[in-house]
């Protein structure tokens, strides 16, 4: 049939090709279909209220550090050394205190041979001092402690009771035996 001179052409069906990207959102659809959401969502709920619990609990009981107890016996060792030593790890908390930090840095103070650290709910710090035992001197102002380690190089007194040891620097050791 024409309308206004021209032909009307019957058209062509068009076949349709297929789309890679609607294949591709079927097959996700399908898998996130497959996802058991409601215990995904219920499993990361609950990891998220027990990490929170524990951040809290921890903040809380993380108390400030209300005393610090020395215990030993004190001759060559003060108190106010030690509680130098102590300066910078008393003012954390109880529980963020580093007991090892603490220990390490009370036996580089010069007279201590031993020192140990502990915790007492609620807010204390025990402190147990050990001091060096001088068994012998060294030259003309170390001491020797009573494994035969020289853990004092210039002592203003040393007693004069203690015997008189001479060798070369670094066989402390060996000289003592």
């Amino acid at each position: 049939m024409a309308v206004n001179g021209k032909r009307n052409r019957k058209r062509k069906a068009k076949v349709p090709r297929p789309n890679p990207l609607h294949a591709l959102g079927a097959t996700l659809r399908d898998s996130w279909q497959r996802v058991p959401w409601v215990r995904m969502l219920t499993l990361c709920t609950g990891m998220a209220v027990l990490l929170s619990v524990y951040v809290v609990t921890l903040w809380l009981m993380n108390r400030p550090i209300e005393a610090v107890v020395i215990d030993g016996a004190f001759d060559r060792v003060s108190a106010i050394q030690v509680e130098d030593a102590l300066g910078m790890y008393i003012q954390t908390g109880f529980l963020s205190a580093d007991l090892h930090a603490i220990r390490r840095q009370l036996r580089e103070l010069p007279w201590v041979a031993n020192a140990n650290v502990r915790r007492r709910w609620p807010g204390t710090i025990e402190v147990s001092i050990e001091e060096q035992s001088p068994a012998a001197r060294w030259g003309d102002a170390g001491l020797l402690n009573i494994d035969g380690a020289l853990f004092i190089q210039n002592v203003t007194h040393a007693p004069a009771e203690l015997p008189l040891l001479h060798g070369p620097p670094g066989l402390e050791h060996a000289v003592a035996e």
